[in-house]
């Protein structure tokens, strides 16, 4: 069930509301954040790690700005982080924060010091109680009234929305 489409009375992101830009709308004030998900098994079952950037405006609105999807090393995620710091400056950094994964933590926090980078690390725990699909949800309402902004029809947040909740990935929407 996971690879067949959704049918088009049944998306729960249709397509015709989410927008597409390069650059930011002007006359508004933006908050720059990424978020991680850095899933870094090494395997080759293992899901493919995420890095994207996003703007929010005081009016709602959410424009990607950009999104790396692939498996990662601990360096590669380290290294995609400081590159996404210093093209678009966030205010804070989100990590997903799992037992396997609380070193990462550090060594953000050290190469952003010996960097000079200016950002926030927050850790993002997702406990039993908080499901996927309910944070993946919380999108919908951003979409159904057009405040979505996505790269390109090739984004991997676009393409999984296409498909939710049949889509073969969920991770760029998570992120």
């Amino acid at each position: 069930y996971l690879c067949k489409p959704v049918p088009s009375d049944q998306k729960m992101f249709p397509a015709e509301r989410i927008q597409f830009t390069e650059e930011l709308p002007e006359g508004r004030n933006w908050y720059i954040f990424v978020a991680v998900d850095p899933n870094r098994k090494q395997n080759r079952t293992s899901d493919p790690g995420v890095v994207c950037a996003y703007a929010r405006s005081h009016l709602g609105e959410l424009v990607e700005l950009a999104t790396t999807y692939r498996k990662f090393g601990v360096n590669d995620v380290v290294e995609t982080i400081g590159a996404y710091a210093k093209t678009w400056k966030p205010e804070v950094v989100f990590i997903e924060d799992t037992a396997g994964q609380t070193y990462l933590l550090e060594w953000i926090a050290q190469g952003k010091n010996e960097h000079g980078l200016y950002f926030r690390v927050q850790p993002v725990s997702r406990g039993p109680t908080q499901h996927k699909g309910n944070r993946i949800l919380a999108l919908q309402p951003v979409v159904e009234t057009g405040k979505l902004w996505v790269k390109s029809r090739e984004s991997p947040v676009y393409k999984e929305m296409l498909d939710y909740p049949f889509s073969k990935s969920d991770h760029a929407l998570d992120a």
